[in-house]
């Protein structure tokens, strides 16, 4: 029967051996040779915020900030780029902001979000509609 190879799952792995040469590269015979080693196949799992909207502060837009996280099985927490960065100013309108996140095995995550900027003085986006219902009777 032919042995099966299953790909060991990420996390951290220490390989013990002994030497059975008289001598190589300083290991003497019989010495037991340990290694330590990193197995990191998976992306840092990253979050971003939901969709912005904020009113202009001036005709140049507004200061957004945010925060954007990452957190890797093997690395623990990632350091995350945004373009543009939190505490940017964004023009009136709608910009996407890409963050990717990359662990020490360059394993990269990303994701976006959006950031709308109304104009001064307008209605909030999520502001509802008013309707006035007058009861018509007919006889």
């Amino acid at each position: 029967m032919v042995p099966t190879i299953q790909p060991l799952p990420d996390g951290q792995y220490t390989l013990i051996a002994c030497a059975t040469l008289s001598s190589v590269g300083g290991i003497a015979l019989g010495e037991d040779v340990s290694l330590t080693f990193t197995i990191d196949t998976t992306p840092s799992k990253l979050v971003v915020p939901e969709d912005v909207t904020v009113e202009a502060e001036t005709s140049a837009g507004a200061v957004v900030t945010f925060t954007a996280t990452a957190s890797d099985a093997v690395a623990g927490t990632v350091p995350v780029s945004c373009t543009p960065s939190s505490g940017s100013t964004f023009a009136i309108g709608t910009t996407t902001v890409t963050c990717t996140a990359s662990d020490d095995a360059g394993n990269v995550a990303s994701g976006s979000f959006t950031v709308t900027i109304t104009p001064p003085g307008s209605p909030p986006a999520e502001a509802p509609q008013h309707r006035l219902f007058v009861p018509v009777i007919v006889r």
